[in-house]
């Protein structure tokens, strides 16, 4: 094929990698159009035992029979797999003055509950508004959402925090950061498992959370989000925090973790400790019971949106704030105000 191009590594045709070591392979001059799909090919010629990969894919990984496929334009009785493996990044040259966005957050960023390979997640829903800007300079939208990932705790992936300088300072031309994340802070160590097998009789006690003894607070919470926005704006990076959505109904749900989502909410929308916010929680929720998603707008667990969600969230994202042509409302006057 045309497009077909041979990635190298030092001018080498393959490369070991050290275990948790990132591998940059050569420039290749590949020209596509945005929001175009890009395919690439890894032959492993030998067994490489666990690895590291990205659970929710937005388009399916291919795996092929036993054979080096990589310069194929077909791969016969290939088998699919739902996550990514391997890569982690698709660098581009973009010329001067074009910069990006980030998302950071869990599996709401990441796109779960939207279908596979709609690319209806709220970072590709925003990014299509940011291109509809035909007159403005373009601004990329960069997904880094993992699907389980909490501020403090490690579990699905390292923390946010911990994760911090890999997945956002190392990341080439970022503007601004959008945080939507501490969901699973609050969720995770209430979860309640089912019972042991054999065990399943009436009345039996589910068991415990393994992790029951990671609870946090509220303040706990906030002074996560104080450390990313310092952290950001030391290496000239603004910071947008999105409120925590609704999730009465979800697995985790209790009446005490509602209190921490509800004073964190209060605390982006008041503090002015960040560069701005947006209300993610007010675009999804249900007007008559605000601790719920409105009819339609979650995907069937009361945690992550449906498609319609994720619009509304995307819609909610003023882009003239995203791109520095006025200031962020409420937060941005706020912190202004203790100047």
């Amino acid at each position: 094929m045309e497009s077909d191009k041979v990635l190298t590594f030092s001018g080498k045709s393959s490369v070991r990698i050290p275990p948790g070591a990132p591998m940059l392979s050569d420039p290749v001059d590949l020209k596509f159009s945005a929001f175009a799909e890009i395919a690439v090919s890894i032959f492993l010629p030998t067994d490489v035992g666990n690895v590291t990969y990205h659970l929710t894919g937005q388009k399916p990984t291919y795996v092929s029979e036993p054979g080096d496929f990589t310069a194929k334009a077909e791969m016969p009785n290939a088998t699919t797999k739902p996550s990514w493996f391997f890569l982690s990044g698709l660098e581009v040259f973009a010329p001067r003055g074009i910069t990006a966005t980030l998302a950071l957050g869990d599996s709401i960023t990441d796109g779960v509950g939207a279908k596979q390979g709609d690319y209806k997640d709220w970072p590709n829903l925003l990014a299509n508004r940011l291109a509809g800007q035909k007159s403005l300079p373009a601004m990329a939208v960069v997904n880094v959402g993992i699907g389980g990932n909490r501020l403090l705790h490690d579990g699905a992936g390292i923390s946010a925090l911990a994760r911090f300088d890999r997945d956002v300072l190392a990341q080439p031309g970022i503007a601004n950061i959008i945080l939507l994340e501490g969901i699973n802070d609050i969720g995770w160590p209430r979860m309640k498992l089912p019972a042991e097998p054999g065990n399943r009789a009436p009345g039996v006690a589910p068991a415990k959370s393994p992790f029951a003894g990671e609870l946090v607070s509220a303040q706990d919470i906030i002074t996560a989000y104080q450390q990313i926005i310092d952290r950001a704006h030391q290496h000239g990076i603004r910071v947008f925090i999105a409120t925590i959505l609704p999730y009465e109904g979800a697995d985790y749900y209790t009446e005490d973790g509602e209190a921490i989502r509800s004073a964190v909410n209060q605390w982006i929308r008041t503090s002015g400790a960040a560069d701005g916010f947006f209300d993610f929680d007010k675009a999804v929720r249900d007007p008559d019971r605000p601790t719920r998603f409105r009819d339609g707008f979650h995907s069937g667990d009361n945690l992550h949106p449906s498609a319609s969600g994720y619009q509304a969230m995307a819609d909610t994202v003023d882009l003239a704030v995203l791109r520095g042509m006025k200031p962020a409302g409420a937060a941005r006057t706020a912190k202004e105000a203790k100047k």
